[in-house]
């Protein structure tokens, strides 16, 4: 029953994706918001009361995949009552088929589990053409049936399925697509590919048509690379041997040698020690075999990134740690690359792919979207951002603008204030129209912001923060980037940031992934490390996730926890982090699991 209860989620999450919000109705949003929250943590049962609310606050017409999803937490959650007493309430008239069915399906499940197997038979009485695949499996088990991916046959399922499984990137709907195409004879598979003009179907087919028509192990491994080479961004690269549970290559990497590019002279040469000081941290405290570690100066500049790999290939290494300078990866992406690398940084081209590279780095902008996530969360749909002048701030504030106007939020205003100085005054009174009363004690500033959120370094916050009180918006709740916080606890000179909500590493906060004494903890860093910890924390994630970074593409939707956050990658095998978040009290940060802040 476990089990299919968490196929029945699998198919949920699919369907999470088709639920849109009505953009003038901020109370439906935030509603929805929450209730997708619930969801993800696992609280089933506010899940499907939140959904349920949503269904009341959505227009006619709009209200029922929120009413069907509520019922589907509903049973997850164990309330059958409450399932189907919901279940009851939807009317099937208007209902698309996928939606028609999810309601049926969730009936049909109540109907099983008081053995009333004929109710169930008779509820899931319909054709299931067009269904997704998971869920027609879905039905023929609750029924008893047995269940082929033949039973979906034609070219349209099979095409479904390819769209599906470029946005899920679901190894278990690779495997059908593959089963669905070994079903086919080479003509039909030959005749599709002639009328196909859409690259994501041409891999496929081109892929399963390779198979049928190469004869030694020699001629499939030229094809293959031929294939790789033409379908570099394909969402089910890189192809090998036959069946696709493989086709992605899992597992760790081993190795003798990892090399390490690093700026070792120049002016990163300074930070590239701590990151390396955590490097060699990660490989001290490795059980069993422990690799050589050896660093490759790139200080000359970008262009000896290239040459520093293809020395440290030849001499052995199976993994490449590094670089950390922007244009150096950039340049590497653009190579040929026999040998994975894990850089220390992101490139400038954003959208730039090459299958064994991938980036790695403290991104100041994922920052800002968690900011933006938390703030949505937290019941506040405006919100005035501050950040300091220059291209970091600039790239911050749009981050943070971008995610938060993606949620249903509104940015009523964004404050660049010059870093430089002492008073942020000026910045802070044109975004809140601040007017002065008659005295200094009294004023007033616009009533429509809900929330602040601020990009600044420790020093700048400690400026900042108390210069919101003196002008009128003590009562605003303030949430920042890492950046606000040092690593380093200061009571007394952190006590103006008392109430701020920030993000920050799990480890910062006291969050040890490990709970061992393998790895230093903040406390006990010492020289240039105690004063970047974060690099310190960076240098000990990358040395243990080069060698899974094929695991991140056989299990995309998978996360590992590290010094640095909850880690995951993209489609453009760019790793991000999720972060913990923290308020500081009495001078302290104090590590928050939900942060309860006035409107």
């Amino acid at each position: 029953m476990q089990l299919r209860i968490l196929f029945f989620l699998s198919v949920l999450f699919l369907f999470n994706a088709c639920v849109s919000l009505p953009e003038q109705d901020s109370a439906a949003q935030i509603a929805a918001r929450q209730a997708q929250q619930y969801e993800a943590q696992g609280d089933y049962q506010r899940a499907a009361d939140m959904y349920w609310l949503t269904a009341q606050k959505v227009s006619p017409g709009e209200d029922a995949v929120y009413r069907i999803k509520a019922a589907e937490m509903a049973f997850v959650a164990g309330n059958d009552a409450q399932a189907r007493a919901i279940i009851r309430k939807i009317q099937e008239s208007g209902l698309s088929p996928v939606e028609r069915a999810r309601k049926r399906l969730v009936a049909a499940r109540l109907a099983k589990k008081v053995q009333d197997t004929d109710e169930a038979a008779r509820l899931l009485d319909f054709p299931r053409t067009g269904l997704p695949v998971r869920m027609q499996e879905d039905i023929a088990t609750l029924l008893g049936e047995e269940f082929s991916i033949s039973q979906s046959g034609s070219q349209e399922d099979t095409l479904r399925m390819m769209k599906q499984h470029a946005y899920s990137r679901s190894e278990d709907e690779a495997g059908l697509i593959w089963q669905q195409l070994e079903a086919m004879s080479t003509q039909e598979i030959s005749q599709w590919l002639g009328k196909s003009h859409n690259s994501l179907v041409k891999g496929w087919l081109e892929l399963a048509y390779l198979y049928r028509t190469t004869q030694s192990r020699e001629s499939r491994e030229n094809a293959l690379q031929a294939w790789q080479e033409k379908y570099r961004s394909h969402p089910v690269w890189p192809g090998t041997e036959m069946g696709v549970d493989q086709m992605v290559t899992a597992g760790l990497i081993e190795t003798n040698l990892v090399a390490v590019l690093l700026p070792r002279s120049g002016s990163l040469g300074k930070v590239s020690q701590v990151v390396l000081n955590g490097i060699m941290a990660a490989n001290r405290s490795q059980q069993g075999f422990r690799p050589e570690i050896r660093v490759y100066d790139t200080g000359a500049g970008p262009a000896s990134v290239v040459a520093a790999y293809q020395r440290a290939v030849s001499e052995g290494a199976g993994l490449v740690i590094g670089p950390m300078r922007k244009e150096s990866v950039d340049l590497l992406m653009r190579e040929g690359l026999t040998v994975p690398v894990l850089t220390l940084n992101y490139g400038q081209e954003e959208t730039g792919y090459n299958p064994n590279l991938f980036q790695f780095a403290l991104l100041p902008e994922d920052e800002a979207r968690q900011a933006a996530d938390r703030i949505f969360q937290d019941g506040h749909i405006t919100a005035i951002a501050f950040a300091p002048e220059g291209k970091w701030g600039e790239r911050i504030i749009q981050a943070f603008g971008q995610r938060f106007t993606e949620l249903g939020g509104q940015v009523l205003e964004t404050g660049l204030y010059n870093a430089k100085e002492n008073d942020y005054s000026p910045t802070i009174v044109e975004a809140l129209k601040v007017r002065r009363g008659k005295d200094r004690h009294s004023g007033t500033r616009r009533e429509d912001v809900q929330a602040i959120f601020m990009a600044a370094t420790p020093r700048q916050a400690r400026i900042f923060k108390p210069l919101l009180k003196f002008h009128y918006a003590e009562d605003l709740p303030v949430y920042a980037t890492s950046h606000a916080y040092s690593g380093i606890p200061h009571e007394n000179r952190d006590r103006d940031l008392n109430g701020l909500h920030f993000v920050d590493l799990p480890w910062l906060l006291g969050d040890d992934p490990d709970r061992t004494d393998l790895i230093p903890s903040p406390e006990e860093l010492t020289g240039t490390d105690k004063y970047y910890p974060r690099l310190f924390a960076l240098g000990v994630d990358s040395y243990r996730l080069a060698p899974q970074v094929k695991n991140f593409l056989a299990l995309p939707d998978s996360t590992v926890r590290g010094y640095t956050g909850e880690i995951f990658i993209d489609q453009n095998n760019r790793l991000h982090r999720k972060l913990r978040w923290s308020t500081f009290r009495d001078g302290l940060p104090e590590m928050v699991n939900a942060i309860k802040t006035k409107r």
